[in-house]
């Protein structure tokens, strides 16, 4: 309605990142949790973690080799989400502008747009998506 009545144009979008748990850098969840205020000595238990993990596949009686993962957050866990989550917490506020407003659940990624004129809307949804482009490749 307030749309209407400001004679503006509106769009949401929004995104489901693939692999969102599999993609997660340790080194940026290490700086985001001391950013955060963790102490060191809580960042490097959650690092020790998350690093020098292997994976295997078990098949009919059969155990592969085993993979080093060097990157993503465990599925299944109870830490997972939550380091996700603290990965991606900044997202909104890298992109939330006058026109914009981003919000996040679980991996999805919601922007509101709202601006005067078509022009104007695209212009703001393509600076958008140029820092969700720059962000999510970090």
């Amino acid at each position: 309605n307030t749309l209407l009545n400001n004679a503006c144009h509106g769009l949401g979008l929004f995104i489901d990142f693939s692999k969102a748990f599999d993609t997660v850098q340790h080194n940026i969840i290490g700086e985001k949790l001391t950013h955060y205020g963790f102490s060191s000595s809580s960042v490097k238990l959650i690092l020790s973690y998350l690093n020098d993990r292997n994976q295997f596949v078990y098949k009919d009686g059969n155990l592969s080799c085993g993979r080093l993962v060097e990157c993503g957050v465990p599925q299944g866990s109870i830490l997972g989400p939550i380091l996700f989550n603290v990965y991606i917490n900044d997202l909104p506020i890298n992109i939330d502008n006058i026109n914009n407003d981003g919000f996040l659940f679980a991996d999805d990624f919601g922007l509101k747009v709202n601006c005067k004129s078509k022009d104007e809307l695209k212009t703001t949804l393509s600076n958008s998506f140029l820092i969700l482009e720059d962000v999510c490749s970090k």
